[in-house]
């Protein structure tokens, strides 16, 4: 252990890396390794683990700056940040793409929901939208809009097999056409 002439402690751990604590700058620096808290089995840069009730972590930001960055490979299928139990049931990721998963860790769309439904008779949801506070905030709604002269729709599909779709403007944008599309008799039931 030795003073770094920085203004800081800088503890040598022979060739393989050193640390210092509280530079000039206020930063404590690892270089080579990784970095434990609360566990001794460390196979990740930086490895948290609490066995306790209490939370984890804290990261509370007292400005007006920004909140955390997190950034992953730009390979579409690694994830980027993943919520887990301590089971390892994937609850909640986010793919390099954008892909976010709930329920799933290999979303296949910008929002994949994947689970059993709520189990409230006459509900059985598994997205529930609520405006609160005072009339217009009060309303909820989903707004479906295609960039362009695309269609836009809403598909019913039975255990991943299309059975119908509800279309806006199906290939002609020259009216506005709402049509219910069969894909068992593969052909518009109701214009």
């Amino acid at each position: 252990m030795q003073n770094n002439g920085a203004g800081g402690i800088a503890i040598n751990a022979g060739s393989t890396g050193n640390v210092v604590l509280a530079t000039t700058a206020g930063n404590i620096q690892l270089n080579g390794g990784n970095v434990g808290i609360g566990t001794t089995t460390v196979t990740y840069p930086l490895t948290l683990e609490n066995s306790t009730t209490s939370w984890l972590s804290r990261l509370y930001g007292t400005g007006d700056g920004e909140g955390l960055l997190i950034r992953a490979g730009s390979t579409g299928t690694k994830r980027a940040f993943q919520v887990a139990t301590s089971a390892d049931v994937k609850l909640m990721t986010v793919l390099a793409s954008g892909d976010v998963g709930i329920g799933t860790d290999s979303p296949n769309s910008l929002l994949h929901i994947y689970g059993a439904n709520n189990a409230v008779s006459d509900d059985y949801s598994h997205l529930y939208i609520q405006g609160v506070g005072s009339y217009p905030s009060t309303m909820a709604g989903i707004v479906l809009d295609s960039d362009g002269s695309d269609q836009t729709h809403i598909r019913f599909s039975n255990a991943g097999s299309p059975k119908f779709q509800i279309r806006y403007n199906a290939g002609d944008t020259t009216v506005d056409t709402l049509k219910v599309y069969s894909f068992t008799q593969g052909a518009d039931m109701m214009t």
